[in-house]
């Protein structure tokens, strides 16, 4: 295969890994040394001529010593507005404060699967407790939580089309585990007119 079709004009190395292992292209844009640090915060180092970018934004170092796992505490508690007051249809994002109050840290990130990762979610019912909306917009939380430690994080509520009193509760879920409502966590619960 031709160095253009490759991407590279580099010189390149062809490697047979042992055991059946497969091959590796080596070239020399791979171990070149890092030229500039982004002004972005999001990327941090760069290296030139390199085809994989690194990203070593904080989440991304920590998913590669710590394996998310399923929780074993269900405990949170959380702090939001008591009412809001919306349009019908209108979307709002509403901080809401998130307190691991257990012994357990939590890895917010989920596995390569997309499981054990932490969201906040709304739920939108009726006056009378009926469901409207089981699950709302999710929210990712990010890094690692400690026992005691608080986050705040952006709640997506979706008002109904309708107008006339509603309530949405906040809560947290892990990914392909559960609901921590239905693990006996409390959610926030705020009243919502829609008008």
């Amino acid at each position: 295969m031709a160095a253009a079709a490759l991407g590279v004009d580099r010189p390149r190395c062809l490697v047979e890994l042992p055991a059946g292992g497969g091959r590796l292209l080596y070239t020399s844009a791979w171990n070149t040394a890092p030229v500039a640090i982004d002004i972005a915060p999001g990327r941090t180092w760069d290296w030139r001529d390199n085809p994989v970018a690194r990203d070593l934004r904080r989440d991304n170092v920590y998913r590669l010593f710590v394996t998310p796992r399923p929780l074993e505490e269900w405990r949170a508690a959380y702090r939001a507005p008591a009412r809001l007051v919306a349009r019908p249809g209108e979307r709002l994002e509403v901080p809401v404060a998130v307190r691991n109050v257990g012994s357990q840290r939590w890895i917010a990130f989920g596995d390569h699967q997309g499981c054990y990762g932490l969201k906040l979610i709304s739920r939108l019912r009726a006056q009378d407790g009926v469901v409207i909306r089981a699950e709302g917009t999710r929210t990712y939380l990010s890094g690692i939580i400690a026992p005691r430690e608080l986050v705040t994080v952006p709640l997506v509520v979706e008002a109904p089309a309708s107008a006339g009193d509603y309530s949405v509760e906040a809560t947290l879920l892990q990914e392909c585990v559960d609901w921590f409502d239905a693990r006996g966590s409390r959610p926030a619960v705020i009243a919502l007119t829609v008008r």
